[in-house]
């Protein structure tokens, strides 16, 4: 069963190879068979008269050159309603086509009448150039150039050469800072109860010779060297006073110090200084601090005048003191 479906197949292949054979033939034949031609045809005759036989009349009429022409008919009436109306006008828009067969004119067209020139305007005179003014002061005025000409080159003043700078001074020498000093006396006061009032602590302390000065404190003066002796700031930072809002400053306390080097006479200016002290502790009930904020006794006074006897004994000792 399977072999004859095969050989079906191989047939079928084999006539439609046969067949593409057998139309290639034909189409070449057919392309090579002569063309049949009309006997009544002679061969005299030209192009035009092959197209004649073929119009629909079934063929022209052939006329000797000596049979005259019958007349024009005239064209028989046409039932056309519009057929009798003049040609319509020739439409400026769209112009009809020029007849080919019409013969040329031998006259050429007359040219077109030349346009006038237009009138030259008046001719204006330019108004009178300024002279150009100078630039800096005391160069002279010169005159711009008069036309469409450029203007003339104004002479660049040369630099003026800069006058030398004189020299410089040397700058004033600033002072010498202080020397740190080498001792150092501190005596607090410290109200216990109530703080101390501005204006009763201003009052007290100007009784006893301090006065405002320097860095907002108050101080006492030394009549010799006119130097402060001690001075006396605020227990609170900055330890200033501001004398603006006096009435309603308070503070805790006050602190007094001596330095030394200083007042001439050192163990005469701290019996001072202990002894301003002494009349804030009383009035405003406080008590004396040492340095340490450590309660002031009789024994840490003695300290402190022993202090600057040593410092007396070292400057007799030097030999600048001698």
């Amino acid at each position: 069963m399977e072999w004859g479906i095969r050989e079906l197949f191989l047939g079928l292949g084999v006539l439609g190879v046969l067949a593409i054979l057998g139309h290639g033939l034909w189409t070449r034949f057919r392309d090579e068979l002569p063309l049949r031609m009309d006997p009544t045809l002679s061969d005299d005759g030209d192009e035009i008269d092959l197209t004649r036989s073929e119009l629909p009349n079934g063929g022209a009429r052939v006329v000797s050159p000596g049979t005259p022409r019958p007349a024009a008919e005239p064209p028989a009436a046409s039932d056309d309603p519009l057929s009798g109306l003049a040609p319509p006008a020739e439409d400026p828009l769209f112009p009809a086509a020029p007849d080919a067969s019409a013969p040329e004119p031998d006259a050429a067209p007359a040219p077109l009448a030349a346009e006038p020139a237009p009138r030259s305007a008046p001719a204006v005179e330019a108004p009178p150039v300024p002279e150009q003014a100078p630039l800096f002061a005391g160069e002279p005025i010169v005159p711009r150039a008069a036309g469409a000409g450029g203007r003339k080159k104004r002479e660049t003043p040369k630099a003026k050469a800069a006058p030398k700078a004189a020299p410089a001074e040397p700058a004033a020498q600033a002072p010498e800072p202080p020397p740190p000093p080498e001792e150092v006396l501190v005596v607090h006061v410290l109200a216990r109860e109530a703080p101390m009032a501005g204006p009763a602590l201003v009052e007290t302390v100007t009784h006893y010779g301090l006065r405002y000065g320097d860095m907002n404190i108050f101080h006492h003066y030394d009549e010799a060297t006119r130097q402060p002796a001690f001075s006396m700031a605020s227990a609170v930072e900055p330890g200033t006073f501001d004398l603006s809002t006096l009435d309603s400053f308070e503070t805790p306390g006050v602190s007094f110090f001596l330095q030394l080097p200083g007042p001439a006479a050192p163990l005469e200016a701290f019996e001072a200084m202990v002894q301003v002290a002494k009349a804030l502790a009383e009035r405003f009930q406080g008590e004396l601090r040492d340095e340490q904020r450590s309660v002031m006794t009789a024994q840490t006074l003695d300290y402190c005048r022993q202090r600057i006897r040593e410092f007396q004994r070292r400057q007799m000792s030097r030999p600048s003191a001698r």
